[in-house]
């Protein structure tokens, strides 16, 4: 089952990004796809769960152009406090520290 959220633009618009969480709330465990990726539980606070995001984003950086333009444009997406049918949120994060906390794993600038 592919999930509900039209794929044919980067997704940009707090409506559209709202869409595509409720999409993965509303989705199955196997429609993780190669343009996105969720993650639930995880502290944004730690080394392990920076780790964790940093991961997938090198991830989705590492995609083939041609098959990554096919869905959003090329964009990729690391979804952080949803998973099908559980949605857990995150504790709230300063962006500056978090953008600190994943250079290490993102070569920085």
């Amino acid at each position: 089952m592919a999930l509900d959220v039209d794929t044919h633009n980067p997704l940009r618009r707090p409506g559209e990004l709202v869409g595509l969480v409720q999409a993965i709330l509303d989705g199955d465990p196997n429609d993780e796809t190669s343009w996105l990726e969720w993650k639930s539980g995880l502290d944004l606070t730690s080394a392990r769960g920076r780790f964790h995001v940093g991961k997938g984003v090198l991830g989705l950086a590492n995609r083939l152009p041609a098959p990554a333009a096919a869905n959003c444009g090329g964009a990729g997406y690391v979804v952080v406090g949803v998973e099908p049918g559980n949605l857990t949120g995150v504790e709230s994060v300063d962006p500056a520290q978090l953008d600190d906390g994943l250079s290490p794993y993102l070569g920085g600038a």
